[in-house]
């Protein structure tokens, strides 16, 4: 049983607080990635449950030990940075092996150890090679079987695949997958990269300027993104946000994009909206749910025709741009349905798949 627990978690520098008191819960087994951009915290958090980095204020726990004074040596993890830190004098057996040196394993005990560890990770051939000798990728699994020779409670994986080109990414984050599924090791992975952290997570923790926006599997927070920034962070191009105005209509409720569009809002979420009517509301929507629609019937209050301002071909489908009030909106459309700048784009919005946000908070309705 390994579970990390972390209560109000806070961390400063001098009068500069960076992360303002996070509460999460890593469950035993578990894969969690802590995504966010640059100087979300997400790191300095890492750190402190490593013990890498002094806690200003909150606890850390590692099942029922409070590990706030403990050095990193005694937390029982092990961690794998994005720079591989690699003995360069020694080889790829004596660098998985260090660790367990250091520590006085018997050596029939660390070559069992390290063997199994290199089977697990396809490295056995290369054993007897020194770091100069290995690619990037090969390296990576050299670092990552140094952490599971510890056998530790919890890996922590500090951007691991930071320093790899973007085909050799691809591929590691298969391997990571893999090793998690046969060394079933309850794990906190962190990465700026939200592909990464939608592949490889159990559960996703989205950070920004220091606290938690939204804790879910990737589907919840793909599906129903809690705040504006999450929907505007996940996924790739990002949904789709824009200023409208929530209006009564004949028969229901409906969100107004500009002048000329209003958008019947559908009746298994008209009770949910129905206290915003009158009031600016953000509406968001995911590129691949606004749907080509050629022939669409010209009386469809719902079709949207605008003129193609960009058109980016991606061989199993296209993304066209085009402009609605003024803001740029991207839709996933089907291969060669628009082939040209300038054609018109007579597209569908699948209202089902809607979010409104509240413009002052920030926050889903």
């Amino acid at each position: 049983m390994a579970t990390v627990t972390l209560n109000s978690l806070y961390k400063n520098y001098g009068e500069t607080e960076v992360v303002h008191g996070i509460d999460l819960e890593v469950g035993h087994q578990e894969f969690v990635v802590l995504v966010g951009p640059s100087g979300c915290g997400k790191s300095t958090t890492l750190r402190m449950v490593a013990g890498l980095e002094d806690i200003t204020r909150g606890e850390i726990w590692i099942d029922d030990t409070c590990v706030n004074e403990l050095e990193p040596q005694h937390r029982d993890i092990a961690m794998v940075f994005q720079d591989y830190a690699l003995y360069p004098h020694m080889s790829v057996f004596q660098n998985m092996a260090f660790s367990l040196q250091y520590r006085g394993h018997d050596k029939s005990d660390i070559r069992r150890r390290v063997l199994a560890a290199a089977d697990i990770l396809n490295i056995s051939e290369l054993l007897e090679r020194r770091p100069k000798q290995l690619s990037g990728g090969q390296r990576q699994r050299v670092a990552m079987g140094r952490a599971i020779v510890r056998d530790p409670k919890v890996f922590l994986f500090d951007e691991p695949l930071s320093n790899l080109d973007a085909k050799l990414r691809v591929s590691m984050r298969g391997e990571i997958k893999k090793l998690h599924r046969r060394v079933a090791t309850t794990s906190i992975y962190v990465t700026h990269d939200q592909v990464e952290a939608m592949t490889l997570a159990d559960r996703i923790v989205i950070m920004n300027a220091g606290n938690i926006e939204q804790i879910g599997t990737p589907d919840e927070v793909y599906s129903k993104p809690a705040s504006v920034f999450v929907a505007g962070f996940v996924g790739s191009p990002t949904m789709n946000l824009l200023p409208a105005e929530l209006t009564a209509a004949d028969d229901g409720l409906a969100v107004r994009l500009d002048n000329d569009i209003a958008l019947r809002i559908p009746e298994t979420k008209r009770q949910r909206y129905a206290n915003y009517v009158g009031q600016p509301v953000v509406f968001g929507l995911r590129p691949e749910n606004i749907l080509w629609s050629p022939n669409g019937a010209a009386q469809n209050d719902a079709l949207i025709r605008r003129t193609a301002e960009e058109i980016e071909p991606l061989g199993s489908d296209t993304l066209v741009f085009f402009s609605i009030g003024g803001r740029e909106v991207v839709g996933r459309l089907p291969p060669n349905s628009v082939r040209r700048i300038g054609e018109t784009v007579s597209v569908l919005p699948e209202m089902d798949a809607m979010q409104l946000f509240d413009p002052a908070s920030g926050k889903a309705i």
